[in-house]
């Protein structure tokens, strides 16, 4: 299940597990799911910025060697090593 998605065991109305009513609305009453998505946290996951802040500053190359076994290796460069 994706962040947002409605679980496929969810009542027919569910407003959804990122919703401010989740867990409290009327259609989630006999939900298997209504504790879960009542104490989730909701909205955007707050590592995404942090993760996407590092992530700035890494160059990705790949490089492809075709051989016996098919070798692929990859290679991770901070670019603060290529000033």
């Amino acid at each position: 299940m994706e962040n947002g998605d409605i679980p496929e065991d969810a009542n027919e109305h569910c407003p959804g597990p990122q919703s401010d009513s989740a867990g409290k609305s009327d259609a989630c009453e006999g939900c298997p799911n209504q504790q879960i998505c009542a104490t989730a946290p909701k909205g955007p996951d707050p590592d995404l910025v942090a993760i996407a802040e590092r992530m700035a500053t890494v160059n990705i190359r790949y490089w492809s060697y075709q051989g016996r076994e098919e070798l692929a290796r990859a290679l991770f460069l901070p670019s603060s090593h290529l000033l």
